[in-house]
């Protein structure tokens, strides 16, 4: 049942609780000046329209219609009403349509937390076209965050969606998928003793500086690095000098070191870095969506659908390397 309080009207008068029908009834009324067209109109019968517009009267305290046997007419009060009514009624069909857009997903707001990976990788960038072009209307907002960020924002309800590089631990409440699975390579200086190999044997650079985002044992992608390279038979020696992948590149390029890359980052060609292929690395590393399972927004939901399909239509492994 739809019912609307409003303020004070006239003479202090106040008006509590009157049912939007009322108003309907009574606008269609005003508008018509006749009895029969005004209850077809509303869809009642002619009886129930004259008792549902008294039962208006005394709940304003005050006649709205002149009646005579000719015709209708409005009184003053009823004009002010009136003119109540239409103001109501136009901001109730408003605050209901908008309550429809956010319920179907049309409108509202998706936070997404990301790693600089992410963006870098296309999946990102590629999700949010997808979901774009199919919800032009929701506000999507953008935060770069590290992974304990994100997975603590996701938590806490601060962010909706988390893009980050497993592994890493993740509270009972949180879920997580792939959206993309992909090969590693090397970022090496143009000059560096390796650069001319189209592959390029890990064991190779055991005695290079290792260029690292973080050094937290067990998570991300340190974890996917040190596996690499356990692979390949030897412990790296690891420099943390940015968190970002971009600023590691950048690093390689300034002669710091080395560093192993997802291989979707070779889109970032800083003059003076070149991207090589790894000589038998079967270890690859796996960007991945996080999101609240008890999150009940349209628009999140159909967020994580559309990153579920885009997964899907790149077959998670879209990144590939000539080896």
């Amino acid at each position: 049942m739809e019912w609307l309080s409003i303020e004070p009207l006239i003479n202090g008068l106040f008006v509590m609780e009157i049912e939007l029908r009322h108003y309907r009834y009574f606008l269609a009324l005003a508008e018509e000046l006749h009895y029969a067209k005004a209850a077809e109109r509303c869809g009642i019968s002619q009886p129930a329209l004259s008792q549902q517009v008294r039962a208006l009267e005394e709940r304003v305290g005050a006649s709205l219609l002149s009646r005579s046997r000719r015709h209708l007419e409005l009184t003053e009060v009823g004009k002010v009403f009136y003119a109540q009514a239409v103001a109501m009624l136009r901001q109730a069909d408003a605050a209901n349509s908008a309550i429809v857009e956010v319920a179907q997903g049309r409108s509202g707001r998706v936070v997404i937390a990301y790693l600089a990976s992410a963006a870098l990788s296309g999946a990102l960038p590629g999700i949010v076209y997808l979901y774009r072009q199919q919800r032009p209307h929701v506000e999507l907002v953008l935060h770069q965050m590290d992974m304990e960020e994100q997975i603590d924002a996701v938590t806490k309800g601060l962010c909706d969606v988390g893009f980050i590089r497993p592994p890493i631990a993740l509270p009972e409440g949180v879920a997580l998928f792939d959206v993309l699975r992909e090969p590693l390579m090397v970022a090496l200086r143009s000059n560096h003793r390796c650069a001319a190999m189209a592959r390029v044997r890990l064991e190779d650079l055991q005695d290079d500086t290792l260029i690292s985002v973080h050094r937290k044992e067990g998570i991300g992608f340190y974890d996917t690095t040190m596996k690499a390279c356990a692979a390949a038979g030897f412990v790296p020696r690891v420099e943390v000098i940015s968190s970002q992948m971009s600023i590691v590149i950048s690093m390689v390029a300034a002669g710091f070191g080395v560093a192993i890359v997802p291989a979707s980052t070779r889109t970032v060609m800083p003059a003076g870095v070149v991207f090589r292929c790894i000589e038998g690395c079967d270890v690859t590393t796996a960007l991945s969506m996080i999101h609240a399972r008890n999150n009940q927004s349209p628009a999140v939901q159909l967020f994580t659908k559309m990153a579920r399909d885009w997964a899907r239509s790149t077959s998670i492994a879209s990144v590939s390397i000539s080896r």
